[in-house]
């Protein structure tokens, strides 16, 4: 096991991959960093993930984003060499590869579209149900309620907005009843009403 504190750099962008690393516990970002100190949000990596997931599809291609730990990161090593032989030999681990990279494209499309048409409300609405069912599919959700450490500059750099917009959104999501967020844990009160906004917003 290796741990990484919150924040730490995992991977630099341009870097050669040698290890791939499962997530046993916390949260991981990809994102691009511009030169005056802007940065994009690409995907949020959640217990279970591997990071990077490009490291099982080639061995020659220099990471095009970085990688750092949102929280405290607990994840497993394997040599990347060894991972990929395994996922090759393996029609199971093949087919599962491949439902892994269209569910990734999935949602960088979807992503790509709120960010083209959505409004802000709409985007977070969007993003908080895609991680919420992530987290439901690996059994940590209790009560609709699940650990949500993305602070309000992270889901700005994700979703294309101001922090002060993404702080007022979730002033009036909580305003309406619809969820509750406090000390790194979210919580959906109006399950309906987020995947209406998340339609129609």
């Amino acid at each position: 096991m290796l741990r990484f504190k919150p924040h730490q750099l995992i991977y630099r962008a341009g870097a050669q991959v040698e290890h791939v690393y499962t997530i046993y516990s916390g949260w991981a970002v990809c994102a691009v960093t511009f030169p005056d100190g802007r940065r994009q949000i690409l995907s949020f990596l959640l217990p279970g993930d591997p990071l990077p997931f490009e490291a099982l599809l080639a061995d020659d291609l220099p990471l095009q984003f970085s990688v750092r730990a949102l929280n405290d990161l607990t994840v497993c090593a394997f040599k990347a060499t060894d991972m990929r032989d395994i996922v090759a030999s393996n029609e199971t681990q093949l087919r599962h590869l491949r439902r892994s990279l269209l569910r990734i494209m999935g949602q960088m499309n979807r992503r790509l579209a709120d960010l083209g048409q959505r409004r802000a409300i709409g985007r977070i609405a969007q993003l908080i149900l895609e991680l919420e069912a992530r987290l439901r599919e690996r059994g940590m959700i209790e009560s609709d309620s699940f650990e949500f450490p993305p602070r309000q500059d992270d889901l700005s750099a994700a979703l294309g907005l101001t922090p002060a917009h993404v702080n007022r959104t979730l002033v009036a999501l909580r305003r309406r009843r619809i969820i509750e967020l406090a000390q790194g844990r979210l919580l959906i009160l109006d399950r309906s009403a987020l995947q209406q906004i998340a339609t129609d917003e």
